[in-house]
């Protein structure tokens, strides 16, 4: 099963892009894409060990021989004295909300 969801990081002001995001779908006319916005009240450090049994479980999939993959990895590899985390910040993020949306 494949979900499609905008996910809008609420992090002093883009908490209102959120807004934003839904207004532009409907005057587009693009229906049925949920946005959601997701706090990230909690250390990072803290949040990153939320992935570590999906990733030890393999039940995460990652798209094979893709340049975004190959970054997503690396940056997964060398978290936290990393230059960039953004991946498995995102990578966070979407497990969060697949789980919350799971029930």
């Amino acid at each position: 099963m494949c979900s499609e969801s905008v996910v809008d990081l609420v992090l002093g002001f883009q908490e209102l892009l959120g807004a934003e995001f839904a207004a532009e779908f409907q005057r587009r006319g693009i229906l049925g894409v949920p946005t959601s916005l997701i706090r990230n009240d909690a250390n990072k450090l803290v949040r990153m060990r939320r992935v570590g049994p999906y990733l030890s479980a393999r039940r995460i999939r990652m798209k094979a021989d893709c340049p975004s993959t190959r970054l997503l990895v690396h940056q997964l590899q060398q978290f936290p004295v990393a230059d960039h985390d953004d991946g498995p910040d995102a990578l966070e993020m979407a497990v969060r909300l697949a789980a919350e949306s799971a029930g």
